[in-house]
């Protein structure tokens, strides 16, 4: 657990360093959520590619920090989003071994915020696929709700295949 202030903490070094960036990378290229950021340049050739990654591990170094950049990659892992770069399409990600703990047992939440979990996390696993297919392929990661200390089967099933046809994908805007 990090200190109360943590997570604002986190975002202003975080928009300082977005700041530092900005002078090597556009900013219409950048994002940033927390101590989580992302840079996606396309169209660039090896050589600019390389000195770019020289310059952001320059700048992280003097600010007495590491950065991981990686050249070429046809997709990236981006918190819980796998971003497929060729084709503009995205599906959830989960680190591996990773069991999410969406609430604790003992925990005091209102009866029916906890009722409410598996449709909330339902609506979250269709957001974050861009085609049916995308959906299906990552929804049994996403039947079984982690209630601690145990995990629990959900109350009802996972969307029909009749549900599901009816369910809408968003897509990255242009």
């Amino acid at each position: 657990m990090g200190s109360l202030d943590g997570a604002e903490t986190s975002e202003l070094i975080g928009v300082y360093l977005l700041n530092k960036i900005t002078s090597i990378i556009p900013k219409k290229h950048l994002g940033l959520y927390r101590d989580d950021g992302l840079a996606i340049i396309g169209n660039s050739n090896g050589p600019k590619m390389d000195s770019i990654r020289k310059k952001l591990h320059a700048t992280f170094k003097r600010e007495g920090l590491k950065i991981t950049v990686d050249i070429h990659d046809d997709s990236v892992n981006y918190l819980d989003v796998e971003l497929f770069l060729n084709d503009n399409s995205y599906r959830p990600y989960k680190k591996p071994n990773d069991t999410p703990l969406y609430i604790n047992a003992k925990s005091n939440h209102p009866p029916n915020i906890i009722k409410n979990i598996p449709d909330m996390i339902s609506k979250r696993h269709s957001s974050i696929s861009s085609t049916e297919q995308h959906f299906n392929d990552t929804k049994q990661e996403y039947d079984v709700v982690t209630i601690s200390p145990s995990p629990t089967k959900l109350d009802r099933p996972h969307p029909r295949k009749e549900d599901v046809q009816g369910m809408s994908f968003g897509s990255i805007p242009p």
